[in-house]
């Protein structure tokens, strides 16, 4: 349910983005990834995951994993710290960092493809690539017409 419903637009949407749309889009990627699929998925994602692997989920419980997931905390954090001013030095190492992101992404992704976990799961990896990347944008492109 998670993974049809939520896209992988992190890792490989924004090197996707910078690819079509140049580096000065990334931001506009990372925003929308932050305000969304991480939201989602800190949220509603950990309550469907607990609901799903326990049967039930106990509220409180639920409430921790929330609040102590940590892509979710720095979004907080970086909200948070929109307004201060960094050091000159501090500024240029985070933009060599974020510079990096997009190759590292990829590199990521790469590492934790393992084909010998599709045994079993090929019909299913087929109709969710099938929909994703066929289904989807032909009908989104046919409600633009």
């Amino acid at each position: 349910m998670l993974v049809g419903g939520l896209a992988n637009t992190s890792f490989v949407g924004l090197p996707m983005i910078e690819a079509f749309y140049g580096r000065s889009s990334i931001a506009t990627g990372i925003l929308i990834d932050q305000l969304g699929t991480y939201l989602v998925l800190s949220t509603l994602g950990i309550t469907i995951a607990a609901l799903y692997s326990h049967g039930s989920a106990c509220a409180s419980t639920v409430l921790r994993r929330i609040v102590s997931f940590p892509p979710l905390i720095a979004l907080i954090l970086s909200l948070a710290l929109m307004q201060v001013d960094y050091p000159t030095w501090l500024m240029e190492v985070l933009h060599s960092l974020g510079g990096t992101l997009a190759p590292l992404a990829l590199v990521a992704v790469g590492l934790q493809l393992h084909l010998d976990r599709l045994r079993g799961n090929v019909s299913a990896l087929v109709t969710g690539l099938t929909f994703k990347l066929l289904i989807g944008p032909v009908l989104v492109t046919l409600m633009h017409v």
